[in-house]
């Protein structure tokens, strides 16, 4: 991982930090890095480090605002040598494995845990293809096969506060971003059963000129809150960068995307 844990000199509680794997990576491992990386550390190509950037804003030695929190990375797998590609249902699993961890990790009365969630999916990432590999269109509507996806997700998450008294932090989408992302979009009010203990954070740019959802806010009543979302110093969690010495970097949109 990047130098602002891995490094001596930048962490010093290493004891807090636990891991939970979900699933095997697509060779049969659970490396202990960052999932978006490539495989081969020679290798500059791949993902954004993700969940690194992410991590050191909470807990980083550096650059954390929380840097006493006992952190517990849930580690999605790497389903391509160029990092990433985990699936939707591999999401649900981290969702499982954070749920069955707090059961197993009990804190007491008060918040459990703070979950934060620096991912979602579009809708149209449920749509169902063609046997050319389109989305099917019947009579001018999109066709989605999104119900048992949508059920578990809204489901687990509902748990993770109910039972689990977690506190849920999903991200609400990219700057500029017009369209609902789940499982954030869950807090809309438009939603059938909204869930409203959730706090869905948006982005905003430096300038103040760009923030996600910037036409249909009031309508949707999320984001709750925004935060800066793009060109902010995250740590980099690329191996032959960090062996470089760059160690940090400006993040690319809301929570680092590409």
């Amino acid at each position: 991982m990047s130098q602002e844990f891995a490094n001596d000199k930048l962490l010093s509680r290493t004891h807090n930090i636990r891991w939970i794997h979900v699933g095997t990576d697509f060779d049969g491992r659970t490396p202990e890095d960052d999932a978006y990386t490539h495989v081969d550390p020679s290798e500059k190509g791949g993902l954004h480090a993700h969940g690194t950037a992410m991590l050191s804003l909470v807990a980083g030695n550096t650059l954390g605002i929380a840097k006493r929190a006992n952190v517990v990375i849930v580690r999605m797998p790497r389903r391509s040598r160029t990092g990433g590609n985990h699936s939707p249902e591999d999401f649900l699993d981290g969702l499982q494995a954070i749920s069955d961890d707090i059961a197993d990790h009990p804190s007491g009365d008060g918040v459990s845990a703070m979950v934060l969630i620096a991912q979602g999916y579009p809708r149209e990432v449920f749509g169902r293809k063609n046997r050319h590999g389109a989305t099917e269109v019947v009579g001018g509507v999109w066709i989605y096969d999104d119900f048992g996806w949508m059920t578990r997700c809204k489901t687990l998450l509902s748990s993770l506060a109910t039972y689990s008294k977690a506190l849920v932090i999903p991200a609400a989408g990219n700057i500029n971003a017009l369209v609902p992302i789940w499982p954030a979009a869950f807090a809309r009010k438009t939603e059938t059963n909204p869930l409203e203990d959730m706090l869905v954070v948006g982005g905003v740019s430096n300038d103040g000129t760009k923030v996600t959802y910037p036409i249909n806010v009031e309508a949707y009543g999320i984001p709750h809150v925004l935060a800066p979302g793009d060109e902010v110093r995250v740590a980099e969690g690329h191996p032959t960068l960090i062996e470089k010495r760059e160690a940090y970097r400006l993040s690319k949109g809301t929570s680092d995307g590409k």
